[in-house]
């Protein structure tokens, strides 16, 4: 179910992507290339012959995919690494940060966070909010008013934003964009999250649930560097996280794989509320 999920975001991704070309200018990569491109954002930098050994591609692959992403500004040539042996030193391959730009949006029960991150996953700039409302007619606004002010700080993002992703608490009910989030988030339930913020934004939307989501950003810029596997546990209005195995995150069949909810402590409530007993 896995690689059915993943057939059918991909080709949703390339839809999207296709839809904003002219503005965005921007190919998606190929499987190969994103495996290449994986490898050297967890590394921070990777030679040619690294690359080979992690991606189990050929040589001349490989050489043809760095040529073609070299050519498209999605990365760049760096400082040389010794090789430990006689002769140059191996050119070093990086990601080129002002390839491209991305927003990320946190829907929590009291509070929004956006950060905008440039292609190398470096955060370029970020805005926390508290929100005692968080119905999507306040969210927006707030929305609108906090990425107008990125832009302007930063205009080469303008033409160079991929797209949004948006991180909620919940459950998935569909494995894509619908979820059944706390009650302060009740004007966002069972709705297709995605294409309300590509309504108001203009740009592609992905929507993932919050522990997951955080789970994905650990695996590519934090402790993923080094290990392949590893459970992320993440507590906001519930408790949840996300499974990583092989670099690659365990939805399970409808996304909510590391998904808790809830654990109650002994005596913690006389009468527990209906709404605390459901995500227990």
């Amino acid at each position: 179910m896995d690689e059915l999920h993943s057939d059918k975001l991909r080709a949703k991704l390339k839809f999207m992507t296709l839809k904003f070309l002219p503005r965005h200018n921007f190919e998606l990569p190929s499987d190969s290339e994103m495996a290449i491109l994986s490898h050297v954002l967890r590394n921070k930098g990777a030679a040619q012959p690294d690359i080979v050994t992690a991606t189990e591609l050929s040589q001349q692959t490989v050489s043809r995919l760095v040529n073609g992403l070299l050519a498209r500004g999605a990365v760049q040539l760096g400082g040389r690494i010794p090789n430990g042996k006689r002769g140059q030193p191996r050119l070093k391959l990086e990601i080129a940060p002002g390839y491209a730009y991305s927003l990320g949006v946190a829907l929590m029960t009291d509070a929004m966070s956006v950060l905008l991150m440039d292609f190398a996953g470096q955060v370029v700039d970020y805005h926390y909010v508290e929100m005692p409302k968080m119905s999507r007619e306040a969210v927006f606004a707030q929305l609108d008013e906090t990425v107008q002010g990125f832009l302007k700080r930063h205009p080469r993002a303008k033409d160079r934003l991929l797209g949004v992703g948006v991180g909620i608490s919940g459950y998935s009910l569909d494995g894509r964009a619908r979820y059944n989030p706390p009650s302060a988030l009740d004007d966002w339930a069972m709705v297709d999250i995605d294409q309300l913020f590509t309504e108001a934004l203009g740009l592609p939307a992905w929507v993932e649930n919050d522990g997951n989501a955080a789970a994905i950003g650990e695996s590519l810029l934090g402790v993923g560097r080094r290990y392949a596997n590893f459970v992320y546990v993440f507590i906001a209005a519930g408790i949840g996280g996300g499974v990583i195995s092989n670099h690659q995150l365990l939805r399970g069949i409808h996304g909510n794989g590391g998904e808790i909810g809830l654990i109650l402590p002994r005596n913690m409530f006389e009468l527990p509320p209906l709404e605390t007993l459901l995500a227990s």
